[in-house]
């Protein structure tokens, strides 16, 4: 197709977006946008990182398969005399243009890196390819080698760093590290006994497959501790609630009150727990596995049906209403913990502190008896 089309039709969804919004009666405010494009690029806003960042957050984006890269990049950079290759000279020109545009820039995230990762991936795939050709030997081998080599290192060298703190500042994720650096271990230590034997392309599959069960584990272990967590943490606000929908006479106040402490306790266990754990429910929510059930179990017995059927009694609301408000109250806890960087970016704030967890929680109360009392 070539520039003289490719540049306009590239244009052709900038179009769509502009059409889109025209359609509302406003102007496109392009030069707004121009002015917040070029004050994140040159100064950064909520995100500003030195121009290094970029080595550091993409080799751990594409890890494990970035230990491939150097010798995907062997195998693939144009080489002089040798035959054009249109198909890795488009994939370079996107690499070199993304990474150089988010190395200049000031405002550096992770995920502003994701488009690079396909590309890359294209590139380890050409490692593959040549690792599953019946080649004696393959030029690839001894790279793929050190794929499991260094990946067994780490999970060792992570268990006996990692253990002992865990073991002494979250006792409760002791099992589950244990069990992540066990199956790590093992899946680097197969890969390396496989490819000994059967070379690389056997060595490379061994080795993804026991990635899905280190990531499986990671989901299932550590959501089973995260359920068990929030059990404890949610046990006597649920066991009131339930105190209060047992007795005919228990009056509006004190329903009311056994929401807001429903949803305080929740709030607070959401808001002081770890990131990564929001993180990860984040994920399963987004990509629902099996593994998420205990956890929404323990959210749904203790937590929600509590309150929709506390909201019941309360209002002339139907159950589906109920239910409806129930997750409207609860998710303004929720986005404080998955969009955190943005308030603390907001607010000015270094850290979500227990005195700024509490002023969030006297608002959220606020809002709560506002919600049911309207």
């Amino acid at each position: 197709m070539g520039l003289p089309w490719g540049l306009p039709l590239s244009l052709v969804p900038v179009a769509f977006w502009v059409a889109a919004y025209r359609s509302t009666g406003e102007s496109f405010p392009l030069e707004a946008l121009l002015q917040r494009l070029a004050h994140r690029f040159t100064s950064g806003e909520h995100h500003a990182q030195p121009f290094y960042h970029v080595l550091i957050s993409l080799p751990l984006e594409f890890f494990p398969w970035v230990i491939l890269l150097p010798a995907a990049l062997r195998q693939t950079f144009p080489r002089r005399g040798a035959q054009p290759d249109r198909d890795n000279a488009y994939v370079y020109s996107w690499i070199v243009v993304i990474f150089t545009v988010f190395t200049v820039s000031v405002e550096k995230r992770g995920v502003y890196l994701l488009p690079l990762l396909p590309l890359l991936a294209l590139l380890v795939a050409r490692v593959w390819d040549l690792a599953l050709m019946d080649w004696d030997p393959s030029p690839v081998d001894r790279a793929i080698a050190w794929l499991p080599g260094i990946c067994l290192a780490l999970a060792i060298g992570g268990a006996v760093v990692a253990v002992p703190k865990i073991r002494s500042e979250a006792p409760d994720l002791l099992r589950p590290a244990v069990l992540v650096a066990a199956l790590a271990g093992l899946t680097a230590l197969a890969a390396l006994v496989v490819h000994r034997r059967y070379r690389g392309g056997a060595a490379l599959a061994v080795f993804s497959g026991g990635l899905v069960v280190v990531y499986l584990a990671v989901v299932v272990a550590v959501l089973a501790a995260i359920a068990e967590e929030m059990t404890k943490r949610l046990s006597s606000a649920s066991k009131q609630a339930i105190e209060v929908l047992s007795r005919k006479n228990a009056s509006r106040a004190e329903r009311i009150q056994a929401i807001e402490t429903l949803i305080d306790t929740h709030a607070r266990a959401m808001l002081e727990g770890k990131r990564e754990w929001s993180k990860l429910i984040l994920l399963e929510q987004l990509q629902p596995t099996e593994a998420f059930a205990p956890i929404n179990q323990v959210l749904t017995e203790q937590v929600i049906h509590p309150i929709v059927r506390l909201l019941t009694t309360l209002t002339s609301i139907s159950v589906a209403d109920a239910k409806l408000k129930t997750m409207s109250l609860l998710g303004r806890a929720v986005i404080f913990r998955i969009g955190w960087r943005s308030v603390l970016g907001l607010m000015g704030w270094d850290d979500l502190t227990p005195g700024r967890i509490n002023k969030i929680l006297d608002i959220l109360r606020t809002e709560v008896r506002a919600s049911i009392e309207a």
